[in-house]
């Protein structure tokens, strides 16, 4: 009976789908195997995969914050110092190239000078500081200075060759009338101190004799000039002895005349008027800071090309005035700059106007052609906008019909052509329909 029980049990575990394994011992009980893989646990398992923590490092993440430093902007090409030779009792004008500045973040930026270029320095020395500013309003500053000094020395004018009588048997004092009058008539100028020192080794008593004076000339700058002159002691004179012929005092020529100067390609041409009594003009070239001076013309004119210089480079140029005695003036210093001129002015072209009228473009035009009706064109706004060129045409009559006048906008025009930026034009009406010439719709029209 027990054997029955125990197959039925098992007949409806295996209907179940329940598998054992072991064996049957005496009894008919069932010992099931302790590594049965059969188990009535219904949970479906599930796979995790666990982590020690005794054994798990701990992460640490570093966060590095970067920080931007906007600098102040940076010079370049900054001038070492300029030396210049002065041009007058106001110093000199001088023209010198500015540095550059460049910003990290803003890239080049616009350098201020003071004083700017072309500005007249005086005499020593001047600090120009030069400035920029980036769009953070950070400023930089650069400075190199500029010296004006005087190198010149007077022109010195003394009398010519004299002769004088003794007042004693000893000779001639230098207080005597004709030795004063000889010792006056010396005369200086200078370019830059208008009133230099005159003077002379003469000593108190000349003996009968000819004695060689040495005058002198000296400005404030410590610049001189010496020249040497024969003066002649005569006995005394007996009463019947004629007088002698008063002391000759010689004057410096005046100098030259409404100065100008144009400025070329690798050229300077200088320019100048005459003043009465010049027996010829000589003009000298050097450095702008009078070094290297050499006589670059003599002659009777009035005009002079120096030729073959080196763009962007400063010349100074001193005009004199001789007269027939050889006598210099103190001249007029000038300085220039050849350059190579980039515009050109535009050639003389003919262009429509309008229906009806021709007239030619000139540069440059009076003010009273510009004020004149041409066509339609009637104020200083339509003269501009021919491409910067003036409307001229004395010959060009406005005709009786109203007119429509096609504005250029930086193009020309050639006839019975389309404007190049037709998009650009625009028409006005011609004064005759009442007030100033008001814009209108663009038009496509031909001219």
């Amino acid at each position: 009976m027990r054997q029955l029980l125990f197959c039925v049990l098992f007949l409806a575990l295996g209907a179940t789908g329940w598998s054992a394994s072991g064996s049957f011992d005496r009894a008919g009980y069932v010992w099931l195997d302790a590594t049965d893989s059969t188990s009535t646990d219904t949970t479906t398992p599930t796979d995790t995969t666990s982590t020690d923590a005794t054994t798990t490092d701990a992460t640490t993440t570093d966060v590095t914050t970067t920080t931007t430093v906007d600098n102040p902007p940076s010079f370049a090409n900054v001038p070492s110092g300029l030396t210049v030779e002065a041009n007058g009792p106001s110093g000199s004008a001088v023209n010198y190239t500015a540095p550059t500045a460049s910003d990290d973040t803003d890239g080049p930026r616009p350098v201020s000078c003071t004083p700017g270029s072309g500005s007249t320095f005086p005499l020593g020395s001047t600090s120009v500081t030069c400035t920029a500013t980036d769009l953070a309003g950070h400023q930089a500053e650069a400075s190199f200075t500029v010296a004006v000094h005087d190198t010149t020395a007077p022109t010195l004018v003394t009398p010519d060759p004299h002769s004088v009588y003794a007042s004693s048997a000893l000779g001639a004092s230098d207080s005597d009338p004709g030795v004063v009058a000889f010792v006056q008539a010396a005369s200086a100028t200078d370019i830059v101190d208008p009133h230099p020192v005159v003077g002379s080794n003469i000593h108190s008593l000349l003996p009968v004799g000819t004695t060689v004076i040495s005058f002198y000339a000296r400005d404030f700058s410590g610049n001189s000039t010496t020249r040497n002159v024969p003066l002649t002691v005569l006995p005394p004179p007996e009463a019947s002895a004629p007088p002698l012929p008063p002391v000759v005092v010689a004057s410096l020529p005046p100098n030259v005349g409404v100065v100008g100067v144009a400025a070329l390609d690798g050229t300077l041409v200088l320019t100048w008027q005459p003043p009465p009594g010049c027996d010829h003009v000589v003009v000298t070239r050097s450095n702008s800071d009078g070094s290297a001076e050499k006589v670059v013309y003599s002659g009777e004119g009035s005009r002079y090309e120096d030729q073959g210089l080196e763009n962007g480079i400063e010349y100074r140029y001193v005009i004199r005035c001789v007269d027939a005695s050889g006598n210099r003036s103190a001249g007029v210093a000038i300085v220039a700059v050849p350059h190579r001129n980039m515009l050109r002015s535009p050639k003389a072209t003919e262009t429509r106007l309008g229906t009806g009228c021709r007239g030619r473009l000139l540069q440059p035009a009076t003010p009273s052609q510009q004020r004149q009706d041409f066509c339609g064109v009637a104020d200083e706004d339509d003269f501009r906008s021919q491409e910067g060129m003036e409307v001229s045409g004395a010959q060009v009559r406005t005709p009786p019909r109203a007119l429509r006048v096609v504005r250029l906008a930086r193009s020309r025009t050639a006839q019975g052509r389309h404007l190049r930026n037709p998009a650009r034009r625009q028409e006005l009406r011609h004064p005759a329909l009442g007030g100033r010439p008001s814009p209108l719709r663009p038009s496509a029209a031909r001219l």
